[in-house]
């Protein structure tokens, strides 16, 4: 018997193997990966095969509550990534994620005025009063909402002066103070190249 793909002679025993057209598993595996004989070597069979599993595997773990659905576990994960600073908890991820969310917010909320989104009708007027009394063309990243490592300030005036107008948000950070929201942006700037640069929270 010659085989399909490589063309050698071979023995076989027909009454064990019947049919048989190939010399080895070898060949026989080839023949199939040309072919695409089988779900094993059909990407689009793969692709529809694996879409249905995944499907029913989510299905049954939600009813389950296992994997993905189970509460302890994904605790588990989370204090781990916590304790690790991991994922989410990475304070650099936490930084994008907050600013980029800033960003978004300010856009939403439509106080706009000379190609800038302000977070409130407040802070934008204050931007109106500096643009018009100091004859400055408030351009974010450099004195609109200029970031400095972890945070965002508001206005930074005249290369050496930084207003952030806050009021504080007790629903978010509930021990969070005037004097505490100060510290912890002033502790950025000086140890960000700015220890002598004047800063001033208004509300």
């Amino acid at each position: 018997m010659k085989c399909k793909v490589c063309k050698k002679e071979f023995e076989y025993y027909e009454s064990m193997h019947p049919n048989r057209e190939f010399c080895s598993n070898n060949c026989k595996g080839k023949y199939w990966r040309k072919n695409k004989i089988s779900t094993f070597f059909d990407s689009e069979l793969q692709s529809k095969r694996g879409k249905k599993g995944g499907k029913a595997s989510v299905i049954i773990n939600k009813k389950n509550k296992t994997g993905f659905w189970d509460l302890e576990i994904r605790q588990k994960n989370n204090e781990n990534r916590r304790k690790n600073k991991i994922g989410f908890f990475n304070p650099k991820i936490q930084s994008k994620l907050g600013k980029k969310g800033a960003k978004r917010l300010r856009e939403k909320k439509g106080y706009y005025w000379k190609g800038n989104y302000f977070a409130s009708s407040r802070e934008c007027e204050i931007g109106m009063c500096i643009s018009y009394q100091f004859n400055i063309k408030l351009k974010e990243g450099i004195n609109f909402q200029k970031e400095v490592d972890s945070k965002s300030f508001d206005f930074f005036l005249f290369n050496y002066f930084f207003l952030e107008f806050h009021q504080v948000l007790k629903f978010f950070q509930p021990d969070e103070t005037d004097e505490s929201y100060y510290q912890k942006r002033r502790s950025v700037l000086n140890k960000n190249g700015y220890k002598d640069y004047l800063l001033t929270v208004i509300k």
